[in-house]
């Protein structure tokens, strides 16, 4: 159970650190230090970065950016709220992480279905390697 809410927590934040860990690899230090320290990339980034991956079509695009564009602005409004404790924080984020990706999932077909599955999971053992101190492996892409 805590494995499967660790990895549907970092579901949420992972379609907005995929064009972050991206240009991690592309770049000299600013792009590490940003995914540190908690930047998020914008829906549109995100989305251009879902697009080309898993080679969405305008209907896709269109429907998967506004899932994107509403699930920061709720991430921005629970991030925000003052009168909840980090543990409700954190429930709220979750379900909404899953909300996300169950929204995400019914625009996709099968086949981008297993691409983002596979994507995900190659993205939470570089987090995890990360965590353990060992190098980051290779996603091949």
């Amino acid at each position: 159970m805590k494995r499967l809410m660790l990895a549907s927590f970092s579901l949420v934040f992972g379609l907005a650190a995929l064009p972050a860990l991206a240009q991690q690899n592309a770049s000299d230090t600013t792009a590490p230090a940003a995914a540190e320290h908690g930047q998020r990339m914008d829906p549109q980034e995100q989305l251009a970065r879902l697009s080309k991956r898993l080679q969405l079509t305008a209907d896709q695009q269109s429907k998967i950016g506004a899932i994107l564009t509403q699930r920061q602005q709720q991430v921005q409004a629970i991030r925000g709220d003052s009168s909840l404790k980090p543990a409700d924080k954190r429930s709220k984020l979750l379900a909404l992480m899953q909300t996300t990706q169950q929204s995400v999932n019914a625009v996709l077909t099968d086949q981008q279905r297993q691409r983002w599955a596979d994507m995900r999971e190659k993205m939470m053992q570089r987090r995890d390697a990360k965590k353990d101190g060992q190098s980051s492996p290779s996603d091949g892409q």
